[in-house]
């Protein structure tokens, strides 16, 4: 084996999407190009954790003289083999992107989604409403409250590491049908944008606890 070019290496980087525009993977871990009778350029790539199904792979892929490619075999593990497994949340890019999933998720209300970022116990701590206990008791909260009153949130700036993440949020209600509870008497179509900063306490990647605080 030998050293990749850097002209190979540089034609190798980047992030292949699919034909949704979905992020799939980030090339490559490692890379070595073979020279065995014709060009040969060799991968073993190593996916990068994000929520889409995981799969290890290796590809040779044959070149000629124009660094053309004219022939491509492949060799995959199954789904989540030889893949290294990391915090679904976090302080890295994909794990801020994994937040961001679910703050969509949430907004959308994707009860089959976001209860997923949750640990069993995870607790909830909302001004006027005081605390909810376990991911139930949550996912119980907003199945009553979303087909009277839809919330979306909208991220203003986010602050993360492997602990926590504290977020300044602005959250959105609006009205589905008239209801006074919540917010009082609150017409349908009625809109309502409060600036909250939020506190999400991380354990093993999912989120343990929240605290909602509204600015004063």
């Amino acid at each position: 084996m030998h050293a990749p070019s850097e002209r190979h290496a540089h034609r190798q980087q980047g992030i292949r999407r699919n034909r949704h525009g979905f992020s799939l993977y980030r090339l490559p871990k490692r890379l070595a190009v073979c020279k065995i009778a014709t060009r040969r350029l060799c991968q073993c790539i190593a996916l990068e954790e994000c929520t889409l199904p995981q799969v290890k792979f290796f590809v040779l892929y044959i070149l000629n003289d124009a660094d053309k490619i004219v022939h491509l075999k492949a060799m995959t593990w199954p789904p989540g083999v030889g893949i290294s497994k990391y915090p679904r949340l976090g302080g890295s890019n994909n794990q801020r992107a994994a937040f961001r999933a679910y703050t969509s998720a949430f907004s959308a209300a994707e009860f089959e989604t976001f209860p997923t970022f949750y640990t069993d116990n995870v607790t909830l701590k909302l001004p006027n409403h005081g605390t909810l206990d376990g991911r139930e008791e949550i996912v119980g909260f907003y199945k009553k409250m979303f087909p009277k009153i839809r919330e979306s949130l909208e991220i203003e700036h986010l602050i993360a590491d492997d602990n926590g993440i504290c977020a300044k949020i602005t959250s959105t209600f609006t009205a589905v049908e008239d209801t006074t509870e919540y917010f009082g008497d609150f017409r349908k179509g009625a809109k309502l944008s409060i600036e909250v900063f939020v506190v999400y306490g991380l354990r093993g990647g999912l989120i343990s606890s929240i605290d909602v605080g509204r600015r004063q």
